[in-house]
Order: C-alpha cells, then sequence, then structure tokens
C-alpha cells in the first residue's frame, strides 16, 4: 500500500466512523499525512452537506511554519470554498 493509498483509505475509514458524530481528532507518527487526510475527510464532509451549511476545521499547530506550509495543502483539497482565519494565542 502506497502512503497516498494510506492517507486516503485512513480519510474513509474517519468519514465511515463518524457516522452522525459533528467531531473528531486525527493523531499518528509524525509523516504518516495528517494533513492530507484532514484534508480528504474535511473535502469529503464538505460535499456531503453543502446544503447543511459551512464546515469548519480547525487546524491546532504549536508551530507557525508547520502552518504557514500545511494551510495551503488544506485549501487545495478543500478548493474554492476555503476561507482561511489564522489566530495566534
Amino acid at each position: 500500500m502506497t502512503s497516498f493509498q494510506f492517507q486516503k483509505r485512513t480519510a474513509e475509514v474517519v468519514v465511515d466512523a463518524l457516522g452522525r458524530q459533528r467531531l473528531f481528532a486525527l493523531a499518528d507518527d509524525v509523516g504518516l499525512g495528517k494533513t492530507l487526510v484532514t484534508g480528504e475527510v474535511a473535502r469529503i464532509l464538505a460535499q456531503r452537506r453543502r446544503k447543511a451549511g459551512p464546515l469548519l476545521v480547525v487546524y491546532l499547530t504549536s508551530s507557525r511554519r508547520l502552518a504557514g506550509q500545511n494551510a495551503p495543502r488544506l485549501e487545495s483539497q478543500l478548493g474554492k470554498d476555503a476561507h482561511r482565519s489564522s489566530q495566534d494565542r
């Protein structure tokens, strides 16, 4: 199984497991593609709920550099409807 196949399958498992739940957290080892999995899950859920209103994705990280690197990846997966808002604490 390639890393892309792993990420795609993980996203499918997450979406299936969510059922009617509205929240999920994704954690794994470094380098397994959490950003790509999260983007794919968000993309699938956004497609399914277009009529239900916007989907909120909260991306937490302790690294501003990492956030700057990964935010465009998430936005590209979500397409033209993605809007970014950042907040430093």
